[in-house]
């Protein structure tokens, strides 16, 4: 039975990379010791190990939740409409978020079941759309501090800036956070 598999199908190489070999893509990082406190974000993007751009910064009074969406919101500022990336966050809960859950509340709209506001709307919606004007991403889900060289790469971005970032001031019209947009949640 040597070299055989499940009813007796031949076991097939793996072709898919290990996680820890990934050498391109998108890797985004929050960080929140205190939670709620001081939190820092941070992206990679790398093609073939080598440094494409990068940005990270912070914000006051946040969650590690909300540093994590921030990360791939401002990761996909960076991208133009028609780029085709892969962003890798260790971090289910964003990633299910902007891939999954999101179209979902957009439909309902944006409240829980029994009527409450979902958490972290002025995130989630522009990161959201956002999202649908990057209709080329994909997202998906790593272990972090599981040895994946730029997902740490990311994650020490992160964890080390505690300053706004420049681009995201002038990107995102000089807000340093996104306030502003909890304003345009449709209510019930």
């Amino acid at each position: 039975m040597s070299g055989r598999g499940f009813r007796g199908h031949r076991k097939v190489r793996r072709t898919v990379p290990k996680m820890r070999d990934l050498h391109t893509g998108i890797f985004t990082d929050g960080s929140c010791p205190q939670n709620p406190g001081l939190g820092g974000w941070g992206w990679v993007h790398v093609v073939n190990n080598r440094i494409i751009d990068s940005d990270s910064g912070a914000q006051p009074a946040t969650t590690n939740n909300r540093m994590e969406l921030w990360a791939i919101y401002a990761a996909l500022l960076a991208l133009s409409p028609d780029t085709a990336a892969t962003i890798y966050s260790d971090s289910q809960l964003a990633v299910n978020t902007v891939s999954v859950w999101a179209r979902g509340w957009s439909r309902q709209p944006w409240f829980t079941e029994n009527g409450t506001e979902r958490k972290n709307l002025d995130i989630v919606v522009p990161l959201y759309r956002l999202s649908l004007a990057r209709p080329r991403v994909i997202y998906r889900w790593v272990r972090g501090h599981a040895g994946i060289y730029w997902n740490e790469y990311a994650d020490g971005l992160a964890g080390g800036r505690r300053q706004p970032s420049p681009r995201i001031q002038r990107e995102a019209g000089g807000m340093s956070s996104l306030g502003s947009v909890a304003a345009e949640v449709p209510r019930p």
